[in-house]
């Protein structure tokens, strides 16, 4: 019986010698660090085979995590006094014990391949497995087009407590409100789901052993908006559209009242203001990507380990003009300033759209977290001097061939003549 070190060093020697660019990773002398970096390579790895052996041991060391988890059972999961079919738990999905986890994926139904991301749909393909990709990717090969939204396919749990996961697209909001189609979706992915339950035989009521993962608050918001859908109460959060209403009149009343405001923004601002990262405007804007390299939203995209600097900036140029320098101003930027233009403000976000300054705030009063996909730095650090990048887009954009660009056009530092990147934050600076 081999010790959990040694297993780990097995398993990770395998899928780093399954890629040439991964020769420079060392192995990490912690055994948190060993999963983590397991964890990682399993979340960017494409779905293929894996050898027997290698399975055997990766089978062993997710079921220790497992145990060191803990499992929670369906009997240990009070009723609700409201109808004692329904149980309502909060925790991590992965260590329930039921016939059946539902996942929020995406169209590619592949999981998450950003590494050690945080979501939902990364959680349960690392705790199952490498098997669950390679079946979920079978799948997709035998139907020939993305999952569609608000429909749901079934696989194995593979590693996981529960035996089967059901794995749903749910809609995308790309505005402040769900639209009534975006109601009519949702209620697609919790029909779909139940009738696979049913269909499999998973449990003797409908949603007696199902965990949706979709959060409570969601449903719950969505709920209160939706015609069509039964409002569902929460003791904790209990949203109609009247206290909704109430709460906005009394922001916009502290607003008024305040000496002074810091604003907070991620991603999602920039998502309701209509910069589309996975949606349509994004599937046909990277449909080349997306068929080579079967992407599922931009995001993810800029993770990928390309083989060349020509391939990489070859994407990033794309990515850039089409996230940074294309997009005007958006309305609900503009509505924001014009909120707070009076206000004595400051902007801490970590949006690299430059979607603030766009909209008139003072480039004085914004701390870009994250940096400014309108400049590049040196991609090793060497020196701290940001480079605009407006130019070299556009070369490598007026360049570009087969998802690649000639490789005169691709930027190099000034200082040590090693690559350049874009300017975001790295692990080191």
């Amino acid at each position: 019986m081999i010790s959990e070190n040694e297993r780990l060093d097995i398993l990770l020697r395998s899928l780093l010698s399954e890629r040439p660019e991964y020769s420079r990773i060392k192995i990490p002398a912690t055994i948190k660090e060993k999963r983590d970096l397991l964890r990682a390579l399993m979340n960017v790895r494409t779905p293929a085979p894996v050898a027997d052996d290698i399975m055997k041991l990766q089978d062993e060391e997710l079921a220790l995590q497992r145990e060191e988890k803990g499992v929670v059972t369906l009997d240990s999961i009070p009723a609700s006094p409201l109808d004692p079919r329904l149980r309502l738990w909060q925790g991590d999905i992965t260590r329930l014990q039921v016939d059946a986890i539902v996942n929020a994926a995406n169209s590619q139904m592949l999981g998450c391949f950003v590494p050690l991301h945080k979501c939902i749909d990364n959680a349960i393909h690392s705790a199952a497995g490498m098997e669950l990709r390679h079946e979920c990717d079978r799948i997709m090969h035998e139907q020939g087009h993305d999952e569609p939204t608000g429909k749901a396919k079934i696989t194995p749990g593979y590693n996981l407590p529960a035996k089967w996961v059901i794995h749903t697209v749910g809609p995308i909001v790309y505005g402040p409100y769900p639209t009534e189609e975006d109601c009519r979706l949702l209620a697609d992915c919790y029909r779909n789901c139940l009738a696979l339950a049913d269909e499999h035989g998973l449990s003797s009521t409908p949603s007696g052993n199902i965990s949706a993962t979709i959060p409570t608050v969601r449903s719950v918001r969505w709920s209160s908006m939706c015609s069509r859908t039964r409002t569902i109460h929460s003791t904790k959060n209990s949203y109609t559209m009247n206290n909704y209403e109430e709460k906005l009149a009394l922001a916009r009343q502290r607003i008024a009242e305040a000496d002074a405001i810091v604003i907070g923004a991620g991603a999602g601002l920039s998502a309701a203001a209509g910069l589309d990262y996975s949606g349509p405007a994004f599937k046909k804007e990277f449909a080349d990507y997306i068929k080579k390299y079967g992407f599922p939203d931009l995001y993810t995209s800029s993770f990928h380990d390309f083989p060349t600097e020509e391939e990489r900036w070859a994407r990033w140029a794309r990515h850039i003009d089409y996230i940074r320098f294309r997009p005007g101003a958006m309305p609900l930027y503009k509505e924001l300033y014009d909120l707070v233009k009076d206000k004595n403000y400051f902007v801490i976000t970590t949006n690299v759209d430059a979607q603030f300054r766009k909209a008139g705030f003072n480039p004085e009063k914004i701390f870009e977290v994250q940096g400014d996909y309108g400049q590049m730095q040196c991609a090793v650090g060497c020196h701290p001097k940001l480079y605009s990048d407006k130019e070299t887009v556009e070369q490598i954009l007026a360049h570009s061939e087969n998802l690649t660009v000639p490789k005169e056009y691709v930027p190099v530092c000034p200082v040590c003549g090693g690559n350049m990147d874009v300017h975001v934050r790295k692990n080191q600076y």
